[in-house]
């Protein structure tokens, strides 16, 4: 296999795993997958090359990402930041009934979530409009 093709693989399959992310529906459930998972799906070249990918398509509006804080104890999710910044340094995990310190390679996970078809027309009619006023 070639260099140029094992790159076209990896990037294919990141395509069907957005894909998946975005065709939920009323019928079926949001789907998300952490980072991790992606990662061993794609099997991208590195890691900044997934991440400049992912980033592409949530600035596309395919997918949306956020910061979920897991209990160490319960393996339950806790919270959801936008940005990894908002963050705090301790929470409340009504899971196990205690303060937890978080610790951000222990107990938080990036998560990819599809958006729906209509919320993607939407934000490209935006940006259409936010181009052509600035011309």
């Amino acid at each position: 296999m070639s260099v140029s093709s094992a790159k076209s693989d990896w990037k294919s399959e990141l395509d069907r795993v957005v894909g998946e992310l975005v065709q939920s529906n009323s019928q079926t459930p949001r789907r998300e997958y952490d980072i991790n998972r992606i990662r061993r799906r794609v099997e991208p070249p590195d890691a900044e090359a997934l991440a400049l990918e992912l980033s592409r398509r949530v600035i596309g509006g395919q997918l949306s990402a956020v910061y979920r804080v897991i209990s160490p104890e319960t393996k339950n999710g806790i919270a959801e930041f936008k940005r990894f910044s908002d963050i705090p340094d301790e929470i409340y995990d009504e899971t196990s009934d205690r303060t937890l310190q978080i610790e951000p390679y222990r107990d938080v996970e990036l998560i990819y979530r599809g958006q729906p078809a209509a919320l993607i027309s939407s934000m490209a009619g935006r940006a259409s409009v936010t181009s052509s006023t600035k011309n």
